[in-house]
Parts: C-alpha cells; sequence; structure tokens
C-alpha cells in the first residue's frame, strides 16, 4: 500500500511509477491506491469523480503499477466510445514517459475504426460500402497497402506513444531497405499491441463478440492478458445494446 503522506517528486516517482503528474491532484492519490487494491484482488473499481480530478492518469496509474508487477505480461486497454480522449490518453503516457526518464518507457498503441485509418481512396464511401470494398480489396489481394510488409515499423509505433494519425503519417511513408513500405496503418497497429502496454481503442474491441474475436486474434492476446479501463462507463450499455440490436425494414420483410 502506498504511504500517502510521503512527499517530494522523488518520492512520489518511487511508490507510484507512472503517475502523470508531479503534484497530485486532490483526491488523485485516493483514486489510485482504491484501483490498485482492486485489481490485486482480482475485483474491479468503479471510479465517480468530479472532473478535474485526474481521473484518466489515476486509472492508467493504478493499471500500469498492477501490470508492470505481475509475472505475467499484462496489457492495459483503455476503452473508450469519444475519439477526443484518445489524445488525451496519449499525451497523459508522454507524461508518465517525462517522468519515468532512465526507466523503461511505456509503450502505446492507439486505434480508431478501420476506415478512419484506411489511406485507400475509398476510406471516405459509407461505412457500409466502405466495409463492402475493403473486404472485396483484401480477399483478392489487391490493396497493396494491405499486402506489403513493412519491417521496422512495429519497432517505430512502439518507440514512442503516437496519436493515431501520427501512426497513420509513418505507415504512409515508412521504407524498409531504402524502398518505399507504404502499408495498412490499421493492420500494423493491431500487429503491434502485442509489444504495447497500453492500447488505447472503442469498446467494441472487448464488448462487440466478432471484433473482440478477431482483434485478439490478430494482436496474439486472450482476455486473460488484460486489465480493462473502461472510460465514461455509463454509455456502455447503451452501446451494448446498439450493437446488438438488428434491424427488419419493410424491403427485408416483403
Amino acid at each position: 500500500m502506498v504511504n500517502m503522506n510521503e512527499g517530494g517528486d522523488d518520492s512520489l516517482l518511487s511508490t507510484m511509477p507512472f503517475l502523470a503528474h508531479e503534484s497530485p491532484r486532490p483526491g488523485q492519490l485516493e483514486m489510485i491506491q482504491d484501483g490498485i487494491d482492486a485489481l490485486e484482488k482480482g475485483n474491479f473499481h468503479l471510479a465517480a469523480a468530479p472532473t478535474g480530478i485526474g481521473k484518466t492518469a489515476a486509472s492508467l496509474a493504478a493499471a500500469l503499477q498492477v501490470a508492470s508487477l505481475h509475472p505475467q505480461k499484462k496489457t492495459v486497454f483503455f476503452l473508450t466510445s469519444r475519439q477526443t480522449q484518445h489524445r488525451i490518453v496519449v499525451d497523459t503516457v508522454r507524461r508518465i514517459n517525462q517522468r519515468r526518464k532512465g526507466m523503461i518507457p511505456v509503450r502505446l498503441v492507439d486505434m480508431v475504426g478501420q476506415a478512419g485509418m484506411c489511406v485507400q481512396p475509398f476510406a471516405k464511401e459509407s461505412p457500409l460500402v466502405f466495409s463492402l470494398l475493403c473486404s472485396q480489396a483484401r480477399k483478392t489481394r489487391s490493396c497493396k497497402p494491405w499486402i506489403t510488409s513493412a519491417p521496422g515499423l512495429k519497432e517505430r509505433i512502439l518507440a514512442h506513444p503516437l496519436h493515431v494519425d501520427e501512426l497513420v503519417d509513418i505507415s504512409r511513408t515508412h521504407t524498409a531497405h531504402g524502398e518505399p513500405a507504404q502499408t495498412c496503418p490499421w493492420k500494423a497497429a493491431r500487429e503491434a499491441v502485442s509489444g504495447a502496454d497500453v492500447f488505447v481503442g472503442d469498446y467494441n474491441h472487448l464488448f462487440d463478440d466478432g471484433v473482440r474475436d478477431s482483434s485478439l486474434k490478430a494482436m496474439d492476446l486472450s482476455l486473460e492478458d488484460i486489465i480493462i479501463v473502461v472510460d465514461e462507463a455509463h454509455n456502455l450499455p447503451g452501446r451494448i445494446r446498439m450493437t446488438l440490436e438488428k434491424r427488419l425494414t419493410r424491403t427485408m420483410i416483403r
């Protein structure tokens, strides 16, 4: 258990090695400790806290600390329904690494939906049309980025925490042996997750059965390998219901 009365940045760094802030905000240390206690016992921690307490930083600090002490490798899945939250998580991990100078940095992979990371012109099509075109292009191996191998790209993705748009940019411009090796950013990101400490993605990566099975297989992970952080968890039941929803139109039942 962390001694909340310890002072100074060095003391905090030794007891809370994944804290993003030099001076913890009021209530933040208590939230971190509650999270650590719950995770160490195999339980869950449901936190309701006011805006400004630093819930993102606190949840990451607790999850990363427990993951770092586990005998088997654990990956923190930070799941959110808001793309704006992705940037906050990436920036938080960058601050964690700044405080951990001389220590092993936290490795992160940030992903959004397949269309949002696609480098093909048909990425701008409607979701249904994009899904059909992407699936067809992969099956026929006519999508060059999908079939292009990119040696060294995984290491570049994991070297520094990247926002998803930065990950897409380096996938576009990556070279191997002096030759262009543009590859599918979405595919490269999924394959890099196995080497990451933190994965940032949408709820559906775990809470949509079909997406979960394909994602975890591509990431070479199982549910037992994961510590889950759900952002804005009060929105999760609605999202799960929406995912399970099936609609019938008049045309379909004629």
